[in-house]
């Protein structure tokens, strides 16, 4: 007991207790009374002379004073997210986790949380060990949780969370000209990363009433090469990510025409043929000798070019056995085929300039490159060419390629075709306009 105390005077009673013991202290309260109210009154505080941590105390109603509990202060462990990254300035979601923090003498905590530093964020008024609160940005963010054990006794945890600010790649594709169905087409693309990121790219077609081929991309490189078989408007798209989430995009719109198209009927045996347009192939290579053996049926090709001694000689292409060589434009083929076919060519015309041939002394193989004006026929060839006969082949009912001979005045001319190819003798070396119709 202590001993009673007056007005704003102050009794100290020491004691040593062990964890968990109770000690009632009885404060007898030297009244004034004002007929029967009391007006004085006394407040009770306990310490521990060890810790110097405020002790709990909880009133007993049964006692004139109060009943001093005696206990451990709360552990508190309290961790909060690290290094996420607010992408283009995104709100991020956090975690601040106190759930390790714990009571010595194994009572149940009551949680308050608050910020103290910081953009400010909305916490929850509950008591939670957790919390998940929402940055709208980069900065570091902040917190106090005072942890009240079920004695009264208090502690406060801190912890403090990062956002880092993060930029997504830039992504740019060249506008592309227009595709033709058949037609391999390079597209370029590049992109550009603030913080010096690595990036990683990945195509996908996004509309197109048809599948587009997107092929030869690799993570580490934005191009790609693109195929489509069929006209229309299809729409292909790079994403660029970064390892930091980061994510940027761009999207380019493919016009895909019909590709101009030629077809040369070959009969069995010898065939004069040229190939009037640049041809596509199944991976966008450049069409050779090898590729027209195939497509004329497994036929021999023999084409002529410069010899040593100047004049004109004549290479044979046998399939499986000889080097391919790149078909060129303005050029005649001869074809030995073993039976009748019909050689399906598609392709982008043979660029301008391309309708400028050179015809070299002796044996001279050509074709028009570059269209043939309506009405053309052998005699404007000859005329052309300054040449006395111009040999062209044709194929028979009989399904037989048959040679056949145009000499002026003899015989009326023949009309001159796409993908016909035409023999003819040259005196001397000399460069030969043929007409440029712009195409096929």
């Amino acid at each position: 007991d202590a001993a009673a105390v007056l007005p704003g005077t102050r009794a100290v009673a020491v004691a040593d207790l062990p964890s968990g013991a109770s000690l009632a202290v009885r404060i007898p309260l030297a009244s004034r009374s004002a007929g029967t109210a009391l007006i004085a009154t006394a407040t009770a505080e306990a310490t521990d002379a060890n810790t110097g941590q405020a002790i709990g105390i909880a009133a007993n109603a049964a006692l004139p004073g109060v009943t001093i509990s005696v206990g451990r202060v709360p552990v508190a462990a309290v961790s909060a997210t690290q290094g996420v990254y607010s992408v283009d300035g995104a709100p991020v979601p956090l975690a601040l986790d106190a759930s390790d923090s714990s009571d010595p003498d194994g009572g149940a905590l009551l949680y308050s949380w608050r910020q103290v530093d910081g953009p400010s964020v909305a916490l929850s008024p509950a008591s939670t060990p957790i919390q998940r609160p929402v940055a709208p940005g980069a900065g570091a963010y902040s917190f106090e949780v005072t942890l009240t054990s079920s004695l009264g006794l208090r502690t406060i945890g801190r912890a403090t969370a990062s956002v880092l600010a993060n930029s997504s790649p830039s992504v740019t594709i060249a506008t592309p000209g227009l595709l033709l169905t058949g037609e391999h087409l390079r597209l370029v693309a590049a992109a550009a990363d603030a913080e010096s990121d690595p990036v990683t790219y990945t195509w996908d077609q996004v509309s197109g009433a048809s599948p587009v081929e997107l092929s030869g991309g690799q993570p580490t490189l934005p191009g790609i090469v693109a195929y489509a078989d069929k006209p229309g408007f299809y729409g292909v798209r790079l994403r660029a990510s970064d390892p930091r989430g980061g994510l940027g995009s761009a999207t380019v719109l493919l016009n895909v025409a019909a590709a101009p198209q030629v077809s040369i009927p070959i009969g069995a045996g010898n065939n004069v043929i040229s190939v009037p347009l640049s041809p596509f192939t199944s991976d966008g290579h450049a069409y050779t000798t090898a590729d027209l053996s195939r497509d004329a049926g497994g036929a021999v090709v023999i084409r002529s070019g410069p010899g040593a001694n100047g004049l004109t000689r004549f290479v044979s292409y046998l399939p499986g056995m000889s080097k391919p060589v790149a078909v060129e434009a303005g050029l005649g083929y001869v074809l030995l085929a073993s039976r009748p076919a019909t050689l399906v060519l598609r392709g982008r015309a043979w660029p301008p300039g391309t309708a400028s041939v050179i015809a070299r002394p002796a044996q001279v193989l050509l074709g028009y490159p570059r269209g043939i004006p309506k009405g053309e026929s052998a005699d404007d060839l000859l005329q052309r060419a300054r040449c006395a006969f111009v040999v062209r082949s044709r194929v028979g009912a009989d399904g037989r390629s048959k040679l056949e001979l145009y000499l002026p005045g003899l015989m009326p001319p023949f009309s001159i075709q796409p993908g016909g190819g035409y023999y003819f003798s040259s005196g001397s070396k000399s460069t030969l306009q043929l007409p440029d119709a712009g195409g096929p």
